[in-house]
């Protein structure tokens, strides 16, 4: 029965590093707030790196967020927010399955911003871009054919169709 107790009360360790990630979700929220006013105050070319920026940002925020919130709802209390459906976190399992679906996100704006700042001198650059394009995409088709829901063949192939275009 003590050791219960002990481990009932350690729990609240987790408060610490909860904090910690929601002051970090605020501060990156706040700065992605300033990089969209900044790049909106600005010309069209200039303003489409900063607002891919501030989404990079805001998804940054967002996984702050969710993973300070899934560490409260998992080790200190139950929360019964609005949003249950979103931040509802029953295991670690659900946790990372919400991460990994905005990491996903983030390293998608990140090839946009790096495909932005993309400087073509040359025909081959354009050339290796694609090729290396496409071949990032194999490891995407492999993922769908193998892993992919009931129809995973036909879904890889329309992906690769898709894609190679």
């Amino acid at each position: 029965m003590g050791w219960e107790r002990v481990a009932h009360g350690v729990r609240w360790v987790m408060v610490l590093p909860v904090l910690g990630l929601l002051l970090g979700s605020f501060y990156f929220a706040f700065h992605a707030l300033l990089e969209a006013v900044k790049g909106l105050s600005q010309g069209l070319e200039a303003a489409l790196p900063a607002l891919v920026g501030a989404v990079d940002l805001a998804l940054l925020s967002a996984v702050f967020l969710i993973f300070s919130l899934g560490l409260f709802e998992l080790f200190i209390h139950k929360l019964d927010l609005p949003l249950d459906n979103v931040l509802l976190v029953k295991s670690l399992a659900d946790l990372k399955a919400k991460l990994g679906q905005v990491i996903v996100m983030i390293l998608v704006v990140k090839f946009f911003e790096k495909a932005l700042a993309f400087q073509p001198k040359e025909a081959l650059d354009f050339f290796l871009f694609y090729v290396f394009f496409e071949v990032s995409l194999l490891p995407m088709y492999f993922l769908i054919g193998i892993w992919g829901g009931p129809r995973k063949e036909y879904a890889a192939i329309k992906f690769f169709l898709y894609t190679l275009a």
